[in-house]
């Protein structure tokens, strides 16, 4: 995968013209990027297409669909609830209130503490974006 990714941010640095974003003979099969995309190809394969891959446009544009198209699939579940800890958290407590009754109204008040850390989160990332999304628009307008 950090191949890929250093294929893509090199050819986007480079000055390619777009006139080169139409498939040529040598391009590989939708398949074959797929499965590249994947993993799934041998060793002498993968090289293959690397070093075509380095030099097209339209197989590099390819890749990043394909890669879009089975980002989610690749996520499992135990790999989302890792990237929201605080969610998870939160369910486990409130899901232990109702098996572990002598401690109900501790889980649930944990679950609500857990909850309410998990929506800040996400409250904390908006608010950063957005005042990103402020700062460049303020340097567009100095450059103009």
């Amino acid at each position: 995968m950090e191949r890929i990714d250093e294929l893509l941010s090199r050819s986007l640095k480079s000055n390619m013209r777009e006139s080169a974003l139409n498939r040529c003979n040598e391009c590989p099969s939708d398949a074959d990027l797929g499965l590249y995309a994947e993993g799934g190809l041998s060793r002498k394969r993968r090289a293959e297409l690397e070093a075509h891959i380095a030099a097209c446009l339209y197989c590099q544009d390819m890749l990043v669909v394909a890669n879009k198209a089975i980002g989610g699939r690749r996520q499992g579940l135990l790999r989302m609830l890792a990237g929201r800890k605080w969610l998870a958290g939160c369910l486990l407590c409130f899901a232990l209130s109702f098996f572990i009754p002598r401690y109900f109204m501790q889980f649930l008040i944990a679950a609500l503490i857990l909850g309410i850390r998990w929506a800040t989160e996400g409250a904390k990332n908006v608010v950063m974006v957005y005042k990103e999304l402020q700062r460049s628009r303020n340097r567009e307008g100095i450059r103009k």
